[in-house]
């Protein structure tokens, strides 16, 4: 069997396997999944009691880089069969580097939350984003799954880590590495273990 036919027979076998949706109502339940997890994602913030300008300042990097990885992670991109995996691996190693960059441009100092409060609060306000893109994605990837899911969940751990951005704006290099890169970190190897499920042709 020829790669092309092999290729062929996975997507007909996914198409097959998945509910029969017009592309506006696979947008509109992505959105009302992904608003929902927004929304818990951002319930720490509630637990903190707010943040002030300094810190949305910090948050503010700290987005754009979570809107970059997702331009390229949720996006089909210009190749029917998505990015190629050399982009989708580029926003896994980057994603979190370029945090950690800004954070050490912008929020470096000494008045730290402590280092395990930081990293628990971006797995919680993390693990939402990954349900969500786990149930828009699974059964979807036409190619490169480990890949795909490495670049969903370096998204999912960007955008987590705006919580703790907000709630601790400072910390010196040590805490900033390991309470608000490494959950990133964290999410991109889970997404890339998990890539198999995405794959079209996937186990139910």
């Amino acid at each position: 069997m020829t790669p092309s036919s092999t290729l062929r027979d996975r997507v007909l076998a996914g198409v097959a396997s998945r509910p029969a949706r017009t592309r506006g109502e696979g947008r509109r339940r992505a959105a009302i999944i992904f608003a929902a997890a927004l929304l818990t994602s951002a319930s720490p913030l509630a637990v903190h009691g707010g943040f002030d300008f300094e810190q949305a300042s910090v948050a503010a990097g700290g987005l754009t880089i979570a809107t970059a990885c997702a331009a390229f992670a949720l996006g089909r991109g210009p190749r029917l069969l998505g990015h190629s995996p050399r982009v989708l691996v580029a926003v896994a190693v980057l994603g979190p580097a370029m945090r950690l960059v800004w954070l050490e441009r912008w929020a470096t100092g000494l008045d730290a939350a402590p280092l395990g409060v930081c990293f628990v609060r971006a797995l919680v306000s993390t693990a939402p984003l990954l349900a969500a893109a786990w149930l828009v994605k699974t059964r979807s990837i036409i190619d490169h799954a480990r890949a795909a899911g490495a670049a969903l969940g370096a998204t999912c751990g960007a955008f987590g880590a705006i919580v703790v951005d907000l709630s601790c704006a400072r910390g010196d290099s040590w805490h900033l590495a390991l309470g608000h890169v490494a959950p990133v970190v964290a999410s991109t190897l889970a997404g890339a273990a998990a890539g198999p499920w995405l794959a079209i042709g996937a186990a139910p």
